[in-house]
């Protein structure tokens, strides 16, 4: 099945001035434009305009990548949704009226797989994929019932053994990746389901340029 992101190249492409917890943003671009280039553009892309206003697109992404090392690494193929994705835009930040959520290089997903001392498997049925907001993380978890890889939310407090069984399916936000994203970019992150927030002091408020 090829799954369409014309959504999220849309998105993508939106400049928006962002009002609000606009230091939030700023980190967060500052930490994903700090190792590269992006299609010539850099850092400065994020301006503080007047008072707590920041100018940004909806979403930046580093380039497509093969996602063939992280399922040598898990030992198994990984959902066609995510794949496609990857391989189309690879690290991304995301940044909606929510938190900016960054989508890792595809090192960081390998590094914190193996890294994880829980692990004693055959193969791979969960990893983390992105960061949230500190110490909340995004993961895919393939369901132990159906097999179908779902998104999940999750700290480091949590062993990998309790997030592939049972106890794993009360951290579960949305039964794919596809249908995650679609969902996020849809709403802009609002409401935000997993971290909810006084929308009168905490959403950030966005205007399109």
């Amino acid at each position: 099945m090829i799954y369409d992101y014309s959504f999220f190249k849309s998105f993508s492409l939106k400049r928006r001035k962002l009002f609000g917890a606009g230091s939030t943003v700023e980190l967060a671009l500052t930490y994903f434009f700090s190792s590269s280039k992006v299609a010539g553009n850099e850092v400065n892309l994020v301006q503080q305009a007047t008072g707590d206003a920041f100018s940004a697109q909806g979403a930046y992404s580093k380039g497509g990548q093969s996602i063939a090392p992280l399922e040598a690494s898990l030992k198994t193929k990984l959902p066609e949704d995510f794949v496609q994705f990857y391989e189309q835009f690879g690290e991304s930040a995301i940044i909606t009226r929510s938190e900016p959520i960054l989508i890792y290089p595809l090192k960081q997903m390998i590094d914190d797989f193996e890294d994880d001392p829980d692990i004693d498997i055959e193969e791979g049925r969960f990893f983390r994929f992105a960061r949230y907001q500190d110490p909340l993380y995004l993961g895919l978890r393939r369901s132990e019932q159906t097999d179908e890889w779902q998104v999940v939310i999750c700290t480091y407090g949590l062993l990998y053994s309790e997030m592939i069984g049972p106890q794993g399916r009360g951290n579960v936000v949305a039964p794919s990746f596809y249908q995650w994203l679609k969902h996020l970019v849809e709403t802009d992150g609002y409401p935000d389901k997993i971290y909810p927030r006084d929308e009168n002091t905490s959403y950030l408020t966005v205007l399109d340029e």
